[in-house]
């Protein structure tokens, strides 16, 4: 009777992990999985669908849609409108994104004059999250902090607050925890 009776007054903190095994069904097929989820985590990829599809290629109008959700912009025609993209017809190329997310700063190479897949747009990105535009880089852009790492020993309630521990330490976690990790 007490078993039953403690299981009714525990609570449970709950946490979304989002990785490569979870985000999109087909992660499994590309060797660009972790910076998809690296990218997902800043809000440089969003997209409802339950695939990524990294072999296609990436349009100018989910590049758009992606820099509008990434900029806090309305829609796509707004990015446009922005000057972030030129148009939303076609393919997009290494310098359409180059000018959505770096300002045109980064050197491209003779390999990246062309158009790319949704993998590839994933491996460029990725690669240069650390690159400051206007003073900022995109993991300093999207408040990221480092958090802790490792197995969550305990998970509780107190005072209205969701805390875990992790390696000793207790962590207070938001109302809606999320996690986006590899």
């Amino acid at each position: 009777m007490a078993v039953v009776l403690f299981s009714l007054m525990t609570t449970y903190a709950h946490a979304h992990i989002m990785n490569r095994d979870n985000l999109y069904s087909d992660l499994y097929i590309t060797e660009a999985a972790d910076d998809i989820v690296l990218l997902a985590a800043l809000h440089v990829i969003q997209t409802d669908s339950p695939q990524f599809d990294p072999a296609n290629m990436l349009t100018m109008a989910q590049l758009a849609e992606w820099v509008a959700g990434y900029y806090s912009l309305a829609d796509a025609q707004a990015a446009v409108d922005a000057g972030f993209v030129q148009t939303l017809d076609g393919n997009a190329t290494y310098e359409a994104v180059n000018t959505a997310y770096f300002n045109g700063a980064l050197t491209l190479s003779a390999e990246q004059q062309g158009e790319l897949t949704r993998e590839a747009f994933a491996q460029f990105v990725a690669k240069h999250v650390n690159n400051a535009v206007n003073g900022q880089t995109m993991i300093e852009a999207a408040s990221f902090t480092a958090g802790p790492t490792g197995v969550i020993e305990a998970a509780r309630v107190e005072n209205g607050q969701n805390i875990i521990t992790v390696s000793g330490q207790d962590y207070v976690l938001g109302n809606h925890p999320s996690a986006i990790a590899t």
